[in-house]
C-alpha cells in the first residue's frame, strides 16, 4: 500500500490572487547538494524563465513554519526535475492558488490537470498561454486546487491511506 502525505489546509491557503506570471519558484538552492542540480535541473528554470521574459527565485533559506509564506515572492510554481516523489511544493503552491507547470514527474504524473512539458520550448509556451487570458489562467489554477485539494488534504490521506496503513498493522499485532 502506498502511503502519502497530505498538505494541512490551514497552513497553506490562498492569499492573493495571480492574474500574470512574472516570477517563477523552484524549492532548493543550486550546489548545495551533491547531484542535487543534476536531478533538479536549475539551469533549466533560467533558461524558460529567461525565454518567457520573466524573473526566477530559487525558494531557500526559509523556515518551513512559513507555511504559504514560502510562495509569497512568485507567480508560478515549476518543477524541472528529472525524477520526483512530489515534490511538495507543487502540492503546497497549488493549495496557495500559486500556478504549477512541471516535467512528468511525481504528483504532476499522477493529477490530470497539472500541465507537464519535457523542453524549455514546451514550457515557455504553457506560460505564454497562461499569460495570454486571465481566465484561462484563473481556471487553470482552479482545476488544480480543486483536484490537488481534494486529494492531498490531510483529512482525505489520512483516512485513504493512513487509516487502513494503521488498521492493518494493529490487526497483525493481534494475531
Amino acid at each position: 500500500m502506498s502511503v502519502i502525505a497530505g498538505v494541512n489546509k490551514k497552513d497553506f491557503f490562498p492569499t492573493r490572487k495571480i492574474n500574470k506570471i512574472t516570477t517563477l519558484g523552484l524549492s532548493g538552492q543550486p550546489g548545495t547538494y551533491d547531484g542535487w542540480d543534476y536531478i533538479k535541473r536549475p539551469e533549466m528554470m533560467r533558461n524558460i524563465a529567461l525565454n518567457a521574459n520573466i524573473k526566477y527565485e530559487f525558494i531557500h533559506s526559509k523556515s518551513s513554519n512559513e507555511h504559504h509564506n514560502l510562495y509569497k515572492d512568485i507567480d508560478m510554481y515549476i518543477c524541472t526535475s528529472r525524477s520526483e516523489a512530489g515534490p511538495y511544493g507543487i502540492a503546497e503552491a497549488a493549495f496557495c492558488k500559486i500556478p504549477v507547470i512541471s516535467t512528468p514527474v511525481g504528483y504532476a504524473s499522477k493529477f490530470k490537470s497539472i500541465k507537464t512539458f519535457t523542453t524549455v520550448d514546451e514550457a515557455v509556451s504553457i506560460i505564454n498561454d497562461l499569460n495570454s487570458n486571465p481566465r484561462k489562467l484563473e481556471k487553470y489554477i482552479n482545476d488544480v486546487y480543486e483536484e490537488l485539494a481534494r486529494e492531498l488534504n490531510w483529512e482525505y490521506v489520512a483516512k485513504t491511506y493512513w487509516k487502513p496503513l494503521i488498521e492493518k498493522r494493529l490487526n497483525s499485532n493481534k494475531t
